[in-house]
């Protein structure tokens, strides 16, 4: 196994998997946004009562900022591996 992630075959699937996961994670971010995004809304607002339907899409978005940007991260270090594997 070893011998395989090592060698020279390996690294354009490093590189395929790496350009996949950038992918999804843009794609990701584009349309949930930056995990410390400003709220939809604009302002701020104060409320007496908040709505947990409002909350949990916030940190769904959140969160799923946060999934995409990561993915982006591990992405990046995949093509990185793959192109150091021709080296």
């Amino acid at each position: 196994m070893r011998t395989f992630l090592l060698s020279l075959l390996a690294a354009p699937l490093w590189s395929i998997f790496g350009l996949a996961l950038s992918l999804i994670g843009v794609l990701l971010l584009f349309v949930f946004g930056m995990p410390f995004r400003i709220r939809a809304e604009g302002g701020n607002i104060l409320t007496t009562r908040p709505d947990p339907a409002r909350l949990r899409g916030e940190k769904i978005y959140s969160a799923l900022g946060a999934i995409g940007f990561a993915l982006i991260v591990i992405g990046t270090l995949c093509q990185v591996a793959g192109a150091y594997l021709t080296l």
